[in-house]
């Protein structure tokens, strides 16, 4: 039995260093960053920090590495007096608005003309922000120990974040869903918890770059799109097909007509 459990490691492994394509192949299709510095984007009045503070829109919300999960961009909160990573409380996603956002330890220090006019421009377009953009969101620092490793979410337009996170901005929908797809999985957290890295530094451009695939983006999607701030994205990506998906087990929490009630309209 350890010795098939072995093979199949082994196999997985093989799998990432033989595959052809990388995501590194499609570089002219997308961007990183690491957007602002924590410390001296306060000390230049870019970004002020706040304590209690719900943000009205997209545009003054913050993002910090404890707020997003796997596929999750509302997994916590920060406790209304937040004193580090661990100041933060699991957000219930049955009982969230459509538009919610939470917390934000951060704020634009300027009104959002003078702060947009700092942020980064793509680089196959000289008139679009990369805020204007939906991103594939990275936690910088990984822990080989902790339950997952590899750490991603998508996140929406005008959102900024500071350098606890890395995102990837991509120039058309299917390579982010697809960036997305490998980055969510097991196999690729499995890979990077034996690589022993720690930090993210030429990682994700090693990796294999998955073949479009409608019931993986299916999934991805229904994942990621938890408010109206990624309507835009699943009427974009949305596929009449994805309604003849099913789940893969049987299991009385799972409603068998799922699938079948999705719409090209976003809807919780």
């Amino acid at each position: 039995m350890a010795s098939i459990y072995s093979n199949g490691l082994i196999d997985v492994l093989r799998f990432f260093e033989e595959k052809s394509k990388k995501i590194g192949s499609i570089s002219e299709n997308y961007f990183f960053t690491t957007m602002l510095d924590q410390t001296s984007s306060q000390k230049d009045k870019i970004i002020k920090h706040v304590k209690n503070y719900f943000p009205k829109n997209t545009f003054e919300f913050i993002l910090s590495g404890p707020h997003f999960f796997i596929a999750n961009i509302f997994y916590k909160n920060p406790k209304a007096e937040c004193l580090g990573s661990r100041s933060y409380d699991l957000i219930d996603l049955l009982n969230i608005p459509n538009d919610y956002l939470p917390r934000t330890n951060y704020i634009p220090y300027e009104d959002k003309i003078i702060f947009n006019s700092r942020i980064h421009k793509v680089p196959w377009n000289n008139s679009q922000l990369i805020t204007d953009y939906y991103r594939l969101c990275f936690r910088k620092t990984f822990e080989s120990y902790a339950e997952r490793t590899l750490i991603s979410c998508i996140i929406p337009p005008n959102i900024v974040h500071i350098d606890s996170t890395k995102s990837y901005i991509f120039k058309n929908i299917i390579d982010l869903l697809s960036v997305a797809s490998g980055s969510f999985s097991l196999p690729y957290d499995f890979y990077l918890k034996v690589s022993q890295r720690t930090a993210f530094t030429s990682v994700l451009e090693k990796m294999p770059l998955l073949d479009p695939s409608l019931p993986m983006f299916t999934r991805v999607l229904v994942l990621s799109c938890l408010a109206t701030g990624y309507s835009n994205l699943w009427k974009e990506a949305f596929d009449p097909k994805m309604r003849l998906e099913k789940w893969t087990k049987i299991d009385p929490r799972l409603d068998d007509n799922f699938f079948a009630s999705l719409t090209s309209e976003w809807q919780r």
